[in-house]
Order: structure tokens, then sequence, then C-alpha cells
């Protein structure tokens, strides 16, 4: 299990006549985040810096960041420790500097930064990631009749999709946790008749 964010978010605040720009990204890997960091940098040509972080894999073993140019260990270092804080992976943020001409020192460059991430961070939203199974369970037309109520009420599958064929098949998803519980069920269900199959194993969101 691990928490990323949920979406892409942005946030802007002026200090002291310097205006700071900051970007959050889901990613899922370093090829990604070096598109995005240049695509970042042609969107703001005329800026004094981009300084940035990111935190990669499920046990958070790959951490970068940098300064551009700031005074180190004011930009780089300030946004990474807001992802460590906040326990989250697979995220990049940057903050853009628009040089307002008044030197903010190192303490509020340090400031300036981490609020700017922290901000962007919270404009994206957390959202918990755990190993999951995808099933496919194909049922007799009127056993899935049956069953159909029971499978939307349930606190633990989630309905991906459904084709109609010979057979109603369904394709659904459970914690990994689940998966088990989820064969039981339909095993007894159909008196043995239907047993579903694990398609594949992911790490999926999922509500706290």
């Amino acid at each position: 299990m691990y928490k990323t964010v949920s979406d892409t978010g942005s946030f802007q605040q002026v200090i002291n006549k310097s205006t700071f720009i900051a970007s959050c990204f889901h990613v899922e890997s370093e090829e990604e985040i070096s598109e995005i960091l240049l695509k970042e940098k042609k969107k703001y040509p005329d800026a004094r810096h981009c300084c940035w972080a990111y935190v990669l894999g499920e046990k958070m073993d790959v951490l970068r960041y940098s300064d551009d140019g700031e005074p180190q260990g004011t930009a780089g270092q300030p946004i990474l420790q807001v992802l460590v804080k906040k326990n989250i992976t697979n995220v990049l943020v940057t903050v853009t500097r628009y040089f307002g001409g008044i030197l903010l020192g190192a303490g509020g460059l340090t400031r300036a930064y981490s609020s700017s991430a922290s901000g962007a961070v919270d404009e994206c939203g957390i959202r918990t990631m755990m190993m999951s199974s995808r099933m496919l369970a194909e049922l007799e037309y009127a056993t899935h009749s049956r069953l159909e109520k029971a499978i939307a009420k349930s606190d633990y599958i989630r309905v991906e999709n459904i084709e109609y064929a010979e057979k109603v098949r369904l394709f659904l998803s459970v914690k990994a946790e689940d998966e088990e519980k989820l064969t039981l069920f339909l095993t007894e269900a159909t008196g043995g008749k239907e047993i579903p199959v694990c398609l594949e194993r992911l790490f999926m969101p999922w509500e706290d």
C-alpha cells in the first residue's frame, strides 16, 4: 500500500514581489518526469528558477531534487520534505520563481518553496493505492439476475465492466485481501458452478 496524489494541481503566491508558481503531478517513471520538467521550463522561459523534487517507488526509494540556482538547501530540499512528510510517492512538484527584486534570505526562501509545494499538493488531493485483484466471473443469466443487486451493493466489490455473451461476463476488482472472500461468495452462491478467475494483480486506488 502507498499514497500518491489523485490528480494534477497548481498553486501560486506572491511573496515580497517574487511570484512562486507550483505544480504537482502524478508520475510513474523518471522518463515521464524529464518530459514534464522540459515542458515546465518552456512554459515559463523567462523565469529565474524552476526548482523541483520527486519521489518514486512503492517504498519511496527514489528521491531527487534540484535548487536550480537558488542557494543550496533553500528550494529543492524543502519541496522534497513536503512530499516525505505527507508520505506520498510517485509524485513530482515543480516551483517556478519569478524574482521580484527583493532578497528573501535563506529562511524566507525555504518557507516560500515549502508552502508553495504544499499548496500544490493540497490542490491535487491524496489517494491510497492498494494491491488489488482484477477478477472475471462468468455467470448464467439467471444467476446474474439473482446476484446482481448483492454485487452492486457490496462494500468491497467494484464492477468494472459487464459483457453479455453466451454468459454474463463480470469484470470485477477487489483489494487483494478480499480476493478469497469474493471467490467464496460466488462459489457458494452458484453451488460451486461458477468460480471467478484472477486476471491480474496490480495497485489500484481505494478510499481510506
